[in-house]
């Protein structure tokens, strides 16, 4: 409760501040290093600051909370909290004596990150120069200097020393699952890990690891050497190296793309994102813009990320929901009969407020790739034909506003009830903060707050397609906009990427021709087998 409350209080970090920071992380850091770097022109000095969470100074700690406009009795509560702290080492039933800590961040609590985020903000807040950028993850800092050009020139390598892993094979007891499982967990994450650098290397370095990762794939195997590659990948659905990291490059500028802080490697490859292929050289800039026209995603670099609605405000942690969500079974559809579901949920219904409260039913349907939303109010119907290619999160977060919309348009009535077969949405509904389809989350929660005012307002979870009449009328509606000649709800959805879905998502943005430029794992995974 209290980290929520300090989170609502404290300003937004540095953009240069990566860890503990929700949205941003290795892959992020990396990106905004590589796009700061000039190549010969710039001055890295690496910094590992030694303890720097065990002997940070609660006295600046604090002082800096006051800076931030943090008073009153939260920084009286953090105050008394991070002082007068002792612990003890407790191994095999011994027990060491109390020591006491008078600097460091409280350690194993949800608090200490953002104590230590805090003082290395203000750090990063300095203004040094305006060609002097500081880069921070967790106690590593990264001086980058771009007064060049220097004299002594350092070439990027991102396996400054190769790894020696050896895979033992089949003779030696190891089963195919084991050789692959190894082979993706110490070996792949690696390079996935690092895949922002490597973008832009030497290809003749791109080409030893795929050396190596292909006596990796024969090894597993057990096959001849004589076996055509695209077969073994195709057996261990393992992509090429180069496709791999080409593919994470494009997928984390993307990401970026779609979040509210406008980091420098967005900047720099938007102003190259339209050059003419023969002006494009091999830098690390002009090399992530070949990646990602190589997976068709110029037009998802140059959008604007999706702004929530205008009127909507973060409530506060401490601030009560708009409306009460009910999920009343507790045991799993599966193991349930369906007669009973329909039984507890027709119960619950009838337990529900009196008749004369509005009552809807939403819905969606899809039938690929067209999508429909409706929802059901006494005997009035309304459905609508939403962008093609939509979630089902999606649509069914849009019948749901739609819904509410329609309440709040309504005459006044004591309580409001929406009945969703969508466990999901209520899900995302109650979380506090929205960083997945924003538009539709904050347009949703700001239309419920407005009619909480003055009605209550209760979602409640059915399942799906257990003989509710009113969830039927309103699948049936769903089904029938789906054959609307004309949209009339575009898109909202913001895309982000994460790590399961970035190269689904890449590969369900080819066009057919380019599909065959993609290694035949991504096709795999694009037709639905799993990684």
């Amino acid at each position: 409760m209290v980290h929520q409350r300090l989170q609502w209080s404290t300003p937004t970090p540095h953009q240069y501040l990566f860890a503990y920071t929700r949205g941003k992380g290795t892959a992020e850091c990396l990106t905004t290093f590589m796009a700061e770097v000039r190549n010969g022109k710039s001055l890295v000095i690496f910094l590992d600051l030694e303890k720097a969470i065990e002997r940070a100074c609660l006295e600046v700690i604090l002082s800096t909370f006051a800076n931030k406009r943090i008073g009153g009795r939260l920084l009286g509560w953090l105050e008394d909290f991070s002082r007068d702290r002792e612990a003890l080492v407790r191994f095999q039933g011994h027990s060491a004596t109390f020591r006491r800590h008078i600097n460091g961040t409280p350690q194993g609590n949800i608090i200490s990150p953002t104590f230590y985020n805090t003082l290395m903000d203000s750090l990063l807040q300095t203004n040094i120069g305006p060609d002097i950028h500081v880069l921070c993850y967790a106690y590593d800092l990264v001086l980058i200097v771009n007064r060049g050009p220097f004299n002594d020139k350092a070439q990027m390598n991102p396996f400054p020393t190769p790894p020696r892993i050896s895979l033992t094979g089949k003779s030696k007891g190891a089963s195919y699952n084991v050789l692959r499982l190894f082979d993706i967990q110490a070996i792949r994450s690696v390079i996935d890990y690092c895949a922002p650098i490597p973008v832009g290397a030497n290809p003749t370095l791109i080409q030893k690891l795929e050396t190596t990762q292909n006596e990796t794939l024969l090894i597993t195997t057990n096959s001849l050497r004589w076996t055509r590659l695209c077969n073994l990948r195709m057996e261990c659905k393992i992509e090429a190296i180069q496709h791999r990291i080409k593919v994470r490059a494009a997928g984390i500028i993307a990401k970026i793309t779609h979040s509210a802080i406008l980091l420098p490697p967005l900047t720099r490859v938007r102003a190259s994102i339209n050059l003419h292929p023969n002006l494009l050289k091999q830098n690390w800039t002009h090399c992530t813009v070949k990646a990602i026209r190589l997976f068709n995603l110029d037009t998802v670099i140059q959008q604007e990320p999706v702004a929530p609605d205008p009127e909507y405000r973060q409530p506060p942690p401490w601030a009560l929901p708009p409306f009460r969500l009910i999920t009343p079974h507790s045991s799993a559809k599966a193991n349930t009969s369906r007669e009973k579901i329909r039984q507890l949920s027709l119960e619950l219904i009838a337990h529900l407020p009196p008749p004369n409260f509005i009552t809807y039913y939403t819905d969606e349907s899809i039938n690929p790739p067209k999508a429909g939303a409706a929802f059901i109010c006494g005997n009035k119907t309304a459905a609508w034909r939403i962008t093609d290619g939509a979630s089902t999160l999606l649509i069914e977060l849009v019948a749901i506003r739609e819904a509410l919309i329609d309440a709040k348009n309504t005459t006044v009535s004591p309580a409001i009830i929406i009945h969703t077969d969508s466990l999901s949405a209520i899900q995302v509904l109650r979380q506090p903060d929205c960083y997945d389809n924003i538009n539709i989350c904050s347009t949703t929660v700001n239309t419920a707050y407005q009619i909480s005012a003055r009605e209550t307002i209760i979602i409640h979870w059915i399942p799906s397609h257990i003989g509710i009449s009113g969830n039927e009328k309103a699948d049936n509606a769903a089904k029938q906009a789906t054959n609307c000649p004309h949209i009339d709800i575009e898109r909202l959805l913001d895309i982000t990427l994460r790590a399961p879905s970035e190269r689904l998502l890449v590969v369900s943005l080819l066009p057919p021709e380019r599909l065959q430029t993609v290694s035949c794992v991504l096709v795999i995974e694009y037709l639905g087998s799993p990684l």
